[in-house]
């Protein structure tokens, strides 16, 4: 049979040959990460139109830990606008689109698993405030941030074991900058994060990044202008590194041609390559060779 045949194919074949059979990856275990989410009012809130949105998800569809009680007080004032794509959907360009079965997909937050209900405040008061945080308002963050409460530990056990479990992490659209907090800057989620860099790079483990999960998986995040200024300075401490899964390479999602200039020059000014991508295009990498696929691409 075709399946049978792509089975003792290589990937780069497969994708040489244009292969598609839409249940080929229905047997794969698939773990979605949600932090880029988490600041996004529409995640939250009930009330809106979008908390229900075809194709998305929200705090409860996604088992979050985080009660809506901690985010309420901060709804109307500067979250995050638009809502969160179903990363395993049918719709949207999904991975439901090509099989993956909803029964083994795995939703996570690690920030929402691993913070405390103070770091969580903090952090969504930094993201509501007009005016950058004071030297003490600061300090008191990033100490927050950098320890490794006990009562993280079990969560962070539990974390990594289900990271073992799985074929492939795809992390969602949203907020590059929040993202990037967690995985580079939030101390508990650092030896999870280890082992999803050594699990991708060692081959086995598929990374899937959609807009800002594609940039915080690049050398760099910074060609973004949507993110409150307060996340970089305050979070990052002006630090826009991503994961560099791809080398020395930055990702620009949902690329128009209002981003040439910028991105040009962004990509001078710091030394790396930016892959422009717009909408129904993707950053292929595979054995240390990167190419665009998609729609509109050549391929």
């Amino acid at each position: 049979s075709k399946k049978a045949s792509a089975a003792k194919s290589d990937m780069r074949s497969l994708v040489a040959k244009g292969f598609h059979e839409p249940r080929l990856y229905n047997g794969l275990t698939v773990l979605v990460l949600n932090d880029p989410c988490f600041l996004k009012e529409a995640f939250w809130n009930a009330a809106l139109d979008d908390f229900n949105a075809k194709g998305g998800v929200n705090f409860l569809t996604t088992n979050m830990t985080t009660s809506e009680s901690t985010v309420r007080p901060f709804f109307g004032k500067a979250l995050d606008e638009s809502w969160c794509v179903n990363t395993t959907s049918t719709l949207w360009g999904g991975l439901g689109a090509v099989g993956i079965d909803e029964a083994r997909v795995r939703h996570l937050g690690l920030f929402d698993l691993l913070a405390g209900e103070d770091l969580k405040r903090m952090v969504f008061e930094v993201q509501t405030s007009t005016q950058p945080p004071d030297r003490a308002y600061l300090q008191k963050l990033q100490q927050a941030a950098r320890k490794m409460p006990q009562e993280s530990i079990p969560a962070l056990r539990q974390s990594l074991a289900l990271l073992e479990s799985v074929d492939v992490v795809a992390v969602t659209g949203g907020n590059p900058d929040f993202v990037s907090f967690v995985f580079n800057v939030f101390a508990p989620a650092q030896p999870f994060v280890e082992r999803l860099v050594s699990r991708i790079r060692d081959g086995s483990l598929v990374y899937l990044g959609r807009s800002a999960g594609a940039m915080v998986g690049s050398a760099d995040i910074g060609l973004t202008s949507e993110p409150n200024p307060n996340l970089l300075s305050a979070l990052l401490l002006g630090n826009t590194t991503g994961l560099s899964l791809v080398g020395r390479c930055a990702v620009r999602p949902h690329f128009k041609s209002s981003w040439d200039v910028p991105s040009s020059v962004y990509g001078l000014l710091k030394n790396i390559t930016v892959a422009m991508i717009p909408n129904g295009e993707g950053l292929q990498c595979m054995n240390a060779t990167c190419k665009i696929v998609g729609s509109m691409s050549k391929q």
